[in-house]
């Protein structure tokens, strides 16, 4: 008879980040959705974060610099600053 037991190793979260990236597109909810509670199964919740947020944090790089010839300065500097401050 096999035995059925949880995964413990974070090896699965290669697989689970392509699922993730194919479903986010169409669903409406992003990849952190799904890969921050798979982190966290393994790691501490905090380390788990960090480690989705990055991607996002140089995704958003990425966009910026692509798109940076259409940003208003105006809307991004008043909505920007109050963003990064918390506001």
């Amino acid at each position: 008879m096999w035995l059925v037991r949880p995964c413990r190793t974070i090896s699965g979260s290669p697989l689970a980040a392509v699922l993730a990236g194919a479903i986010a597109p169409v669903s409406g909810f992003g990849i952190a959705s799904i890969l921050t509670p798979l982190l966290s199964i393994e790691l501490d919740t905090k380390v788990a974060v960090a480690a989705v947020s990055n991607p996002h944090l140089l995704a958003t790089g990425v966009r910026f610099c692509l798109l940076e010839a259409q940003v208003d300065r105006q809307v991004l500097l008043h909505f920007g600053l109050l963003n990064a401050l918390g506001g």
